[in-house]
């Protein structure tokens, strides 16, 4: 059932995916209603966290426990962050410098470029060069640290999702925005627990491929479309000096 959610119910549902997104924990009522001071009690916010729930964008993991978002409160979120999202210029600055250096080597570069965007993001970059039949991977050491990964089977999950979307990149499309593929919306894997962001590049010379930027659905959405749609960018302003 389709539902038209009224201003306060998008305030609320955005509010707890962001939170959740950066503590890793259920969130409630009383922590939205202290942290953001909103104009209504925690006894109102909790009745929409419950139509929310209702209406699958939200679950309980266990009675009492605040709520987390569902693949469907991600993509609620991931619209409005694509719809509304504002450039970070720190983002811009850090990527502006990697394209001033020696872009003769096209590999040195991309390997590079890898390991820069991998630190940017806090995910695993995938950058893949169909031509060559080739794909750079940066971002493991950092992606670990995120509390999913204490857990043995899911660094299991995560690596058999890295293999399949390795296999299927380049039947991504080649698209100069940013596509979001959520959980279970993933075409090129069976592995549901896990959110990728990929986006096309022309690289000086002609050289096209696909960047890819994966992790936990909890993933930081903004972060992630920021740098990819910052990197497109100045890969075409590059090319048209």
């Amino acid at each position: 059932m389709l539902m038209n959610m009224t201003e306060r119910q998008q305030d609320i549902l955005a509010k707890t995916v962001f939170e959740y997104i950066h503590t890793a924990q259920p969130v409630s009522s009383q922590w939205l209603e202290r942290k953001y001071r909103l104009s209504v009690s925690s006894a109102t916010i909790r009745n929409e966290m419950v139509v929310l729930t209702e209406h699958g964008f939200l679950l309980q993991p266990y009675v009492s426990a605040g709520r987390v978002p569902t693949d469907k409160g991600y993509r609620f979120f991931a619209d409005e962050v694509k719809k509304n999202g504002e450039q970070n210029m720190r983002n811009q600055a850090r990527l502006e410098e990697m394209l001033q250096e020696d872009i003769e080597d096209f590999f040195r570069f991309a390997q590079n470029m890898a390991r820069q965007v991998a630190m940017l993001s806090s995910d695993v970059i995938l950058i893949s060069v169909p031509q060559e039949k080739f794909v750079w991977k940066e971002g493991w050491e950092t992606i670990v640290r995120e509390p999913e990964f204490s857990q043995h089977e899911y660094i299991v999950q995560f690596a058999k999702f890295l293999r399949d979307l390795e296999n299927g990149i380049e039947e991504f499309p080649m698209e100069d925005t940013a596509e979001i593929f959520i959980g279970q919306e993933n075409p090129f894997s069976k592995v549901r627990e896990f959110s990728v962001i990929t986006c096309a590049y022309t690289f000086p010379g002609e050289i096209q491929g696909i960047v890819a930027i994966a992790g936990p659905k909890r993933m930081h959405y903004d972060r992630n479309l920021d740098i990819l749609q910052t990197l497109v960018e100045l890969f075409e302003k590059n090319q048209n000096k």
